[in-house]
């Protein structure tokens, strides 16, 4: 074959690479070499770009509606605004890709590297993202309302101010990643990790966070109103002026945990351990303490009234100034006198026969 047929040859296949503006309509991609390929503000729809090799490729603003791009390449590419929707990107590689402002409803994820990626303000409702691979990429405002992140990786992600209603996170990984501001009500994070992670303000009304790892988070003044966390890790977690109002917080760990200020009227705290855990000032009204370890607690100046301590282990607990009055301690357990006379009301209380005769 002729050398110029070659050369020729060679520049039309590097012409086809641009395809902005187009309608290419189902056309078939697959498997093909498409590296820093230009679809901007093309018309893709139903396209096959199975294991195609789309690094840099630039899908700005393109519509690309039902594509398939299942294991293909596109570590940092620009999708930036694109129409993504029903779109199949099963173990695509998006590494440090961009995202921002794409529509992706109903796109399916599945195992997808994401490591890196831009999704500022990308539009992902209703998409499957499980098993998918997030490490440290922004999703900052993103809409994720009901989605299925179960067993994804999150890791050092960015979801401040993200809306995760009703999303599914059973198992995922959510070290340090930050939510602050984060709308997660109804969210299911079941044995999800959230170790050190950021939910300053978060909205976590009626999730479930059963057996989830919750050391250290940061959960300052968010609302955990009506939240299950049954049997959570919440050691040495920061609760400071956080709402946990009716919570179900039966057999958590809360040990060194601080509460300061913390509204935990009506919770079911049954059998929780709150060893060390400064509750100064917390409001327990008529909450279940039932058999809860309070060991070593701060419960100064804590509103107690029509509480159930029945059962508690209150040994070196600080009840200084807390409010006792209505206050079920019956059967309490290593409490002195001493102990409850720094407290308000605590002639109010009801006791066992024993221990108010102790008190005279």
């Amino acid at each position: 074959m002729p050398d110029n047929f070659k050369v020729c040859n060679y520049y039309r296949v590097m012409a086809a690479q641009d395809f902005s503006g187009q309608n290419v309509l189902g056309q078939l991609f697959r498997g093909q070499n498409l590296r820093n390929a230009d679809f901007s503000n093309a018309v893709i729809r139903m396209a096959d770009f199975r294991s195609a090799v789309l690094r840099n490729a630039n899908f700005q603003g393109a519509t690309l509606e039902q594509a398939d791009l299942s294991e293909a390449d596109l570590q940092m590419a620009n999708l930036e605004q694109a129409k993504l929707q029903f779109a199949n990107f099963q173990q695509a590689n998006l590494q440090e890709a961009k995202l921002k402002g794409a529509l992706l409803q109903s796109a399916d994820l599945q195992k997808a590297d994401l490591q890196k990626a831009d999704l500022y303000k990308a539009k992902l409702s209703f998409s499957n993202i499980s098993y998918a691979t997030l490490q440290e990429a922004s999703l900052q405002r993103a809409d994720l309302r009901q989605v299925n992140l179960q067993e994804a990786t999150l890791q050092r992600a960015d979801l401040s101010q993200a809306n995760l209603q009703k999303a599914k996170l059973i198992e995922a990984n959510l070290q340090q990643a930050n939510l602050q501001q984060a709308s997660l009500t109804e969210a299911v994070l079941y044995k999800a990790n959230l170790q050190q992670a950021n939910l300053q303000q978060a909205n976590l009304q009626q999730a479930v966070l059963e057996k989830a790892n919750l050391q250290q988070v940061n959960f300052l003044q968010a609302d955990l109103q009506s939240a299950q966390l049954k049997e959570a890790n919440l050691q040495m977690a920061n609760l400071q002026q956080a709402s946990l109002m009716s919570a179900d917080l039966r057999g958590a760990d809360m040990q060194n945990a601080d509460l300061y200020q913390t509204k935990l009227q009506f919770a079911n705290l049954k059998g929780a351990n709150l060893q060390n855990a400064n509750l100064q000032r917390a409001n327990f009204q008529s909450t279940n303490l039932q058999d809860a370890d309070l060991q070593g607690a701060n419960l100064i100046g804590t509103k107690l009234q029509f509480a159930n301590l029945s059962g508690a282990n209150l040994s070196g607990a600080d009840l200084s100034g807390a409010d006792l009055q209505g206050t079920d301690m019956r059967g309490a357990k290593y409490i002195t006198p001493t102990q409850v006379q720094a407290a308000k009301n605590w002639d109010k209380a009801m006791y066992s026969k024993e221990f108010r005769a102790e008190c005279k």
